[in-house]
Protein backbone atom coordinates (compact mmCIF):
# COMPACT_ATOMS: atom_id res chain seq x y z
CA UNK A 1 0.00 0.00 0.00
CA UNK A 2 2.68 2.32 0.63
CA UNK A 3 4.30 1.90 -3.07
CA UNK A 4 0.52 2.63 -4.01
CA UNK A 5 0.35 5.98 -1.76
CA UNK A 6 3.84 7.01 -3.40
CA UNK A 7 2.80 5.86 -7.26
CA UNK A 8 -0.62 8.13 -6.85
CA UNK A 9 1.69 11.33 -5.28
CA UNK A 10 3.99 10.85 -8.24
CA UNK A 11 1.18 11.25 -10.39
CA UNK A 12 -0.52 14.09 -8.79
CA UNK A 13 2.73 15.90 -8.56
CA UNK A 14 3.33 15.50 -11.96
CA UNK A 15 -0.63 17.12 -12.63
CA UNK A 16 0.10 19.83 -10.62
CA UNK A 17 2.49 20.87 -13.45
CA UNK A 18 -0.29 21.42 -15.81
CA UNK A 19 -3.07 22.70 -13.18
CA UNK A 20 -3.62 26.00 -15.29
CA UNK A 21 -3.83 24.34 -18.29
CA UNK A 22 -5.85 21.58 -18.71
CA UNK A 23 -9.00 20.38 -16.05
CA UNK A 24 -7.39 17.74 -13.63
CA UNK A 25 -9.92 19.04 -10.95
CA UNK A 26 -12.07 15.99 -11.12
CA UNK A 27 -9.50 13.38 -11.62
CA UNK A 28 -7.02 15.22 -9.11
CA UNK A 29 -9.76 15.13 -5.98
CA UNK A 30 -10.20 11.65 -6.99
CA UNK A 31 -6.89 10.25 -6.52
CA UNK A 32 -6.22 12.61 -3.78
CA UNK A 33 -9.12 10.25 -1.72
CA UNK A 34 -8.07 7.45 -2.56
CA UNK A 35 -4.45 8.24 -1.48
CA UNK A 36 -5.93 9.46 1.86
CA UNK A 37 -7.73 6.56 2.09
CA UNK A 38 -4.86 4.66 2.43
CA UNK A 39 -3.16 7.25 5.17
CA UNK A 40 -3.99 5.48 8.24
CA UNK A 41 -2.78 1.83 6.73
CA UNK A 42 0.45 3.37 6.04
CA UNK A 43 0.85 5.47 9.17
CA UNK A 44 0.33 2.46 11.79
CA UNK A 45 3.47 0.33 9.57
CA UNK A 46 5.54 3.60 9.63
CA UNK A 47 5.24 3.46 12.95
CA UNK A 48 6.68 -0.23 13.44
CA UNK A 49 9.28 0.71 10.93
CA UNK A 50 10.06 4.04 13.18
CA UNK A 51 10.33 1.66 15.95
CA UNK A 52 12.68 -0.39 14.34
CA UNK A 53 15.30 1.91 13.30
CA UNK A 54 15.05 3.40 16.66
CA UNK A 55 15.63 -0.24 18.04
CA UNK A 56 18.30 -0.78 15.54
CA UNK A 57 19.95 2.64 16.71
CA UNK A 58 19.94 1.54 20.84
CA UNK A 59 21.50 -1.70 19.77
CA UNK A 60 19.77 -5.17 20.37
CA UNK A 61 16.04 -5.98 21.35
CA UNK A 62 15.30 -3.47 24.12
CA UNK A 63 12.15 -2.32 22.61
CA UNK A 64 10.79 -5.82 21.69
CA UNK A 65 7.91 -5.98 23.56
CA UNK A 66 6.40 -2.30 22.09
CA UNK A 67 7.42 -3.22 19.09
CA UNK A 68 4.47 -6.24 19.14
CA UNK A 69 2.18 -3.89 20.58
CA UNK A 70 2.88 -1.79 17.38
CA UNK A 71 2.34 -4.38 15.05
CA UNK A 72 -0.90 -5.80 16.58
CA UNK A 73 -1.97 -1.91 15.85
CA UNK A 74 -1.03 -2.13 12.31
CA UNK A 75 -2.62 -5.63 11.32
CA UNK A 76 -5.73 -4.49 12.84
CA UNK A 77 -5.71 -0.80 10.89
CA UNK A 78 -5.23 -3.51 7.97
CA UNK A 79 -8.37 -5.35 8.81
CA UNK A 80 -10.52 -2.21 9.29
CA UNK A 81 -9.03 -0.59 5.77
CA UNK A 82 -9.57 -3.85 3.98
CA UNK A 83 -12.82 -4.39 5.58
CA UNK A 84 -14.38 -1.83 4.08
CA UNK A 85 -12.95 -2.33 0.88
CA UNK A 86 -12.74 -5.87 -0.01
CA UNK A 87 -9.82 -6.31 -2.53
CA UNK A 88 -9.31 -2.61 -2.83
CA UNK A 89 -11.97 -2.68 -5.01
CA UNK A 90 -13.87 0.51 -4.95
CA UNK A 91 -10.71 1.98 -5.04
CA UNK A 92 -9.31 0.45 -8.39
CA UNK A 93 -12.45 1.50 -9.84
CA UNK A 94 -12.12 4.90 -8.56
CA UNK A 95 -8.40 5.15 -9.98
CA UNK A 96 -10.03 3.65 -13.29
CA UNK A 97 -12.14 6.28 -13.69
CA UNK A 98 -9.33 9.31 -12.80
CA UNK A 99 -7.14 7.15 -15.64
CA UNK A 100 -10.13 7.62 -18.04
CA UNK A 101 -10.81 11.34 -17.17
CA UNK A 102 -6.91 12.36 -17.24
CA UNK A 103 -6.82 10.07 -21.13
CA UNK A 104 -9.44 12.34 -22.83
CA UNK A 105 -7.41 15.86 -21.83
CA UNK A 106 -5.77 17.73 -24.43
CA UNK A 107 -2.09 16.70 -23.61
CA UNK A 108 -0.59 18.06 -26.95
CA UNK A 109 -1.70 21.67 -26.21
CA UNK A 110 0.85 21.06 -23.23
CA UNK A 111 4.15 23.02 -24.26
CA UNK A 112 7.46 23.34 -22.50
CA UNK A 113 6.74 26.56 -21.27
CA UNK A 114 3.86 25.38 -19.40
CA UNK A 115 5.82 22.92 -17.29
CA UNK A 116 8.68 25.69 -16.59
CA UNK A 117 5.46 27.74 -15.08
CA UNK A 118 4.28 25.11 -12.79
CA UNK A 119 7.55 24.04 -11.97
CA UNK A 120 7.96 28.23 -11.03
CA UNK A 121 4.53 27.98 -9.11
CA UNK A 122 5.94 24.96 -7.02
CA UNK A 123 9.49 26.55 -6.14
CA UNK A 124 7.19 29.53 -4.84
CA UNK A 125 5.33 27.18 -2.57
CA UNK A 126 8.07 25.88 -1.15
CA UNK A 127 10.16 29.12 -0.67
CA UNK A 128 6.71 29.92 1.51
CA UNK A 129 6.96 27.01 3.45
CA UNK A 130 10.19 27.72 4.19
CA UNK A 131 9.48 31.35 5.27
CA UNK A 132 6.20 29.88 7.63
CA UNK A 133 8.46 26.81 9.01
CA UNK A 134 11.66 29.10 10.04
CA UNK A 135 9.40 31.34 12.15
CA UNK A 136 7.45 29.22 13.81
CA UNK A 137 8.38 25.52 13.24
CA UNK A 138 4.91 23.28 14.29
CA UNK A 139 4.62 19.89 13.35
CA UNK A 140 1.70 21.24 10.95
CA UNK A 141 4.47 24.08 9.18
CA UNK A 142 7.28 21.38 8.98
CA UNK A 143 4.98 18.78 7.30
CA UNK A 144 4.03 21.43 4.90
CA UNK A 145 7.64 22.32 4.06
CA UNK A 146 8.19 18.48 3.36
CA UNK A 147 5.70 17.53 1.02
CA UNK A 148 5.77 20.91 -0.80
CA UNK A 149 9.40 19.95 -1.28
CA UNK A 150 8.94 16.41 -1.97
CA UNK A 151 6.38 17.85 -4.44
CA UNK A 152 8.71 19.91 -6.32
CA UNK A 153 11.77 16.81 -6.40
CA UNK A 154 8.75 14.49 -7.90
CA UNK A 155 8.04 17.47 -10.62
CA UNK A 156 11.34 17.88 -11.00
CA UNK A 157 12.10 13.84 -11.85
CA UNK A 158 8.91 13.82 -14.18
CA UNK A 159 10.71 16.80 -16.32
CA UNK A 160 14.03 15.40 -16.00
CA UNK A 161 12.17 12.17 -17.98
CA UNK A 162 10.37 14.17 -20.76
CA UNK A 163 14.69 14.96 -22.03
CA UNK A 164 13.50 18.30 -22.90
CA UNK A 165 16.50 20.69 -23.81
CA UNK A 166 14.63 23.74 -22.87
CA UNK A 167 13.33 22.39 -19.20
CA UNK A 168 16.94 21.06 -18.08
CA UNK A 169 17.01 21.97 -14.24
CA UNK A 170 20.13 21.01 -11.83
CA UNK A 171 20.49 16.97 -12.04
CA UNK A 172 21.78 17.38 -7.99
CA UNK A 173 18.60 19.38 -7.02
CA UNK A 174 16.19 16.18 -6.67
CA UNK A 175 19.11 14.46 -4.85
CA UNK A 176 19.11 17.77 -2.29
CA UNK A 177 15.29 17.50 -1.58
CA UNK A 178 15.32 13.88 -1.39
CA UNK A 179 17.61 14.45 1.16
CA UNK A 180 15.43 17.44 2.52
CA UNK A 181 12.66 15.01 2.65
CA UNK A 182 14.06 12.36 4.48
CA UNK A 183 15.36 14.27 7.37
CA UNK A 184 12.33 15.53 7.76
CA UNK A 185 10.75 12.69 7.72
CA UNK A 186 12.56 11.07 10.14
CA UNK A 187 11.70 14.33 12.35
CA UNK A 188 7.93 13.20 11.59
CA UNK A 189 8.29 10.23 12.18
CA UNK A 190 9.59 10.45 15.93
CA UNK A 191 6.80 12.59 16.40
CA UNK A 192 4.09 9.71 15.15
CA UNK A 193 5.41 7.52 17.18
CA UNK A 194 5.56 9.84 20.06
CA UNK A 195 1.94 10.37 19.48
CA UNK A 196 0.63 6.56 19.08
CA UNK A 197 3.03 5.34 22.22
CA UNK A 198 0.84 7.88 24.29
CA UNK A 199 -2.30 6.94 22.92
CA UNK A 200 -2.06 2.99 22.74
CA UNK A 201 -3.08 1.21 26.11
CA UNK A 202 -0.72 -0.84 27.44
CA UNK A 203 2.19 -0.21 25.40
CA UNK A 204 5.33 -2.19 27.10
CA UNK A 205 7.65 0.31 28.67
CA UNK A 206 5.90 3.74 27.78
CA UNK A 207 7.51 6.18 30.22
CA UNK A 208 10.93 4.95 28.87
CA UNK A 209 10.13 4.74 25.22
CA UNK A 210 8.78 8.07 25.19
CA UNK A 211 11.70 9.74 26.82
CA UNK A 212 13.93 7.83 24.19
CA UNK A 213 11.84 8.81 21.54
CA UNK A 214 11.84 13.06 23.00
CA UNK A 215 15.80 12.54 23.23
CA UNK A 216 15.94 11.99 20.03
CA UNK A 217 13.48 14.40 18.50
CA UNK A 218 15.98 16.86 20.43
CA UNK A 219 18.85 15.54 18.70
CA UNK A 220 16.98 16.20 15.24
CA UNK A 221 18.07 19.56 13.55
CA UNK A 222 15.60 20.50 12.03
CA UNK A 223 16.61 23.83 10.08
CA UNK A 224 14.75 25.18 7.18
CA UNK A 225 16.92 26.22 3.62
CA UNK A 226 15.77 27.40 0.86
CA UNK A 227 15.78 25.51 -2.27
CA UNK A 228 17.46 27.12 -5.53
CA UNK A 229 16.28 28.98 -7.69
CA UNK A 230 14.95 27.25 -10.80
CA UNK A 231 17.69 28.09 -13.73
CA UNK A 232 16.20 29.91 -16.87
CA UNK A 233 15.83 28.03 -19.73
CA UNK A 234 18.45 28.57 -22.78
CA UNK A 235 17.46 30.75 -25.22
Amino acid sequence: MHEARKAIRRARSALALVEKRLDIGSADRTLQRVGDSLSSLRDAHATVETLARVDELDGGDRWAPAMATLRAHADQVAVVVQGGDPGFAWRQRAIARATAQLAGLPWKTVKPAHLREGLGRQSARVERSVARARKSPTPENIHRWRRRARRLRMQLEAVAKLEERRLQVDAQQPKKLRRLADELGWYQDIQALMQLVRRLPDVPERAALAARLDELLGQCQVEPVSVHKLPEPPA
